[in-house]
C-alpha cells in the first residue's frame, strides 16, 4: 500500500514538472511494476489476524465481517490493576474458556503455559550439586528447613 502512494506521488510529481516545462527531455522515463491488488479472505485466518489486519488497514471506528458476522475495528485502552495498559478487542464470540491465557493452559503454579513444579535437590555441603535421594516440587526456591 506504502509502495503504491509512493509510486503515485512520484509520479504526481514528475507529471507536474513536465506539464510546467521543467524537466530533461533526454530523461529515460521511469518505468513502474504493476502491482495486482491482492484478495485476502477473512474466513480463512483467526480472528485475531484478521482483526489486526483490519485495524491496520482501516484504523478505528470501521466495521468488518468475520465468518458471517459484523465486528468492529475498535480498541478499548484500559488500565489493569496490575500496572500496565493493555488494549482490549470487542467480539461477539464468548468461546473462550479463559480469557487470561491463550491456550487455556494453566500449570500446577498458576502459570498459563507453564512448565510447572521444579524439582530442586538439597545441598548441604554447598558446593553447587544437589543430593539425588533429596528432592521436593516446587514452583518457587522451597524454603529449607533446619534437618
Amino acid at each position: 500500500m506504502r509502495r503504491t502512494l509512493l509510486m503515485i506521488v512520484i509520479l504526481m510529481l514528475i507529471g507536474c514538472d513536465n506539464a510546467n516545462g521543467g524537466g530533461d527531455d533526454s530523461t529515460t522515463p521511469i518505468v513502474t511494476e504493476q502491482i495486482s491488488p491482492v484478495k485476502i479472505y477473512l474466513d480463512d485466518m483467526s480472528f485475531s489476524d484478521a482483526f489486526r489486519i483490519e485495524h491496520r488497514a482501516k484504523g478505528e471506528g470501521h466495521t468488518f465481517w468475520w465468518h458471517g458476522e459484523e465486528y468492529t475495528t475498535n480498541l478499548l485502552t484500559t488500565y489493569e490493576s496490575d500496572g500496565p495498559w493493555s488494549e482490549l478487542n470487542w467480539v461477539r464470540n464468548s468461546d473462550d474458556k479463559d480469557d487470561h491465557c491463550r491456550s487455556n493452559i494453566w500449570d500446577d503454579c498458576g502459570i498459563c503455559d507453564g512448565k510447572g513444579q521444579i524439582t530442586w535437590f538439597i545441598d548441604r555441603d554447598g558446593d553447587g550439586l544437589g543430593d539425588p535421594a533429596t528432592y521436593t516440587k516446587d514452583c518457587k526456591y522451597p524454603s529449607v528447613d533446619e534437618e
